[in-house]
């Protein structure tokens, strides 16, 4: 995993699908004294020891806030309602195996939204 990352592990890392999977794969590539921020609310166990992730990886966790579930029917009526242009966000789609590209852009080129498709 961390060949993504030059072998040494990612400096930001952000988890946002919810899964013990996803988030132990985030710890996984995040490298010492990395950031790793948490987005996805799942109902598996967390796999993470933060005692291990504070003291041993020295790695600083922070919560995404996410947007309650109990405003979205609204969000998507007025979506709807005002037929709003979601797709014009995105500028780019880039298979995963074009990551470092899709990366390089987002770092220097200008765009919006970029996709990293993976099926």
């Amino acid at each position: 995993m961390r060949t993504w990352a030059h072998a040494r592990g990612a400096d930001v890392v952000a988890e946002c699908a919810g899964t013990a999977q996803a988030r132990a794969l985030s710890v996984a590539v995040a490298r010492r004294r990395a950031r790793v921020a948490l987005a996805g609310i799942g109902e598996q166990p967390d796999p993470i020891s933060l005692a291990q992730l504070a003291i041993t990886a020295g790695v600083s966790l922070q919560g995404i806030a996410a947007t309650p579930l109990q405003l979205f029917p609204d969000l998507i009526a007025r979506v709807a309602e005002h037929n709003l242009p979601f797709d014009a966000l995105i500028t780019h789609r880039f298979a995963l195996e074009r990551a470092p590209e899709a990366l390089d852009l987002m770092a220097t080129g200008p765009c919006g939204k970029v996709i990293l498709e993976v099926a």
